[in-house]
């Protein structure tokens, strides 16, 4: 039926509902020609992952018992503690460093910025070899102290000191350019506003800024403790048992890939 040069009925309207059907459709799933390179990226990055539990099943009954050793335990909570204390001092680290070089009148406010994010170009490894060569035992720092101070032996940063320090001073950056982005996407006029109505530096930075900062620390830190829990060479290095060390040395000790999945 024709109404006013428009065509009505249940014909039509059938139509417009299938057209409209076909447009979510194809809104809700992409092209094949995305979703075909997608499934097989996942399927590369899912294949280290089911070669780890193909050869843990091959254990059989082992796994409960390896799962529930002391060992197992304490290399579960050292690795938890690294993560946790990493991500936490880099937020200490990067927050103030962000804030300085976004909202003050730093000298040569570039520079800084660049340098600041410097320690991402450098290993974790080289860091930690250079830590363990100034501030070993027997580093460099010792034998400056050694003439004057008559300091033969300076305290041991092997373990969980110097993993901590030296993984802190390589992945604050993963925290300090997600806040330092923040910062400069939040509105100067907020600040202000918070200051003119009697708030001082401290309050309104935790009041106004904080909030809005908050995603940007969180997102940061998670990167900063997946980093920590994926790095083999500093927690080598210092001689520190989370997992990456644990099962390398389960693996290299044995040669048992079973035991080390």
């Amino acid at each position: 039926m024709a109404i006013g040069g428009k065509v009505t009925g249940p014909a039509h309207e059938n139509t417009i509902i299938g057209s409209h059907r076909m447009r979510i459709f194809a809104m809700r799933f992409p092209p094949m020609i995305f979703v075909i390179p997608a499934l097989m990226v996942a399927l590369l990055m899912l294949a280290p992952i089911g070669y780890l539990i193909v050869r843990a099943t091959d254990s059989g009954t082992a796994i409960p018992d390896t799962l529930i050793r002391a060992r197992t335990f304490v290399v579960t909570r050292n690795t938890a503690l690294l993560a946790a204390s990493v991500a936490v001092s880099a937020s200490l680290i990067a927050v103030p460093l962000a804030w300085l070089t976004t909202r003050t009148n730093l000298p040569n406010q570039r520079f800084w910025t660049v340098v600041a994010a410097l320690p991402l170009v450098i290993p974790s490894y080289v860091g930690a070899l250079t830590i363990v060569a100034a501030m070993g035992p027997r580093g460099i720092v010792q034998g400056w102290l050694e003439g004057p101070f008559g300091i033969e032996r300076l305290p041991s940063i092997y373990g969980f000191l110097g993993s901590w320090w030296a993984l802190t001073l390589f992945s604050y950056p993963y925290v300090y350019l997600g806040v330092q982005a923040a910062f400069r996407g939040i509105d100067p006029a907020l600040e202000e506003a918070a200051r003119s109505l009697g708030l001082g530096p401290y309050r309104s930075f935790f009041r106004v800024m904080l909030p809005q900062l908050r995603p940007a620390i969180a997102a940061g830190a998670l990167l900063s403790a997946l980093y920590t829990v994926s790095d083999f060479g500093v927690v080598s290095l210092m001689r520190f048992d989370v997992f990456t060390r644990a099962i390398y040395v389960q693996y290299q000790s044995s040669f048992d890939r079973t035991a080390a999945a």
